[in-house]
């Protein structure tokens, strides 16, 4: 019998790679998004913030500690805005419990 994932480490650490994303919502005048990306789980990280693009590549590695392996790690893409309230682009969420630990 293969053990569950929770039973092999309840707790530990997470990196998270964020690559890129395709296809985004244009949300300002001109056709594009300013978008960054929050990634919340306990603690919220915020990538950079890409420019005039609806391709942004960040590659930026984010660290979350203490992580469960029953966590769901949340994301949430925002266009950026100068005046005002950010606009969100989406969102999108993984279970911890689909990863393996190791």
């Amino acid at each position: 019998d293969a053990p569950l994932l929770g039973t092999l480490r309840e707790r530990g650490d997470l990196s998270v790679n964020l690559l890129r994303a395709e296809d985004l919502i244009a949300a300002d005048v001109g056709g594009n998004s300013d978008p960054y990306v929050l990634l919340k789980l306990g603690v919220i990280h915020k990538s950079e913030v890409k420019k005039k693009t609806l391709k942004p590549e960040w590659n930026q590695t984010f660290y979350f500690h203490n992580v469960a392996t029953t966590d769901t790690l949340h994301l949430e893409v925002y266009d950026w805005d100068r005046v005002g309230k950010d606009d969100s682009l989406g969102s999108a969420s993984v279970d911890l419990r689909q990863l393996r630990m190791g």
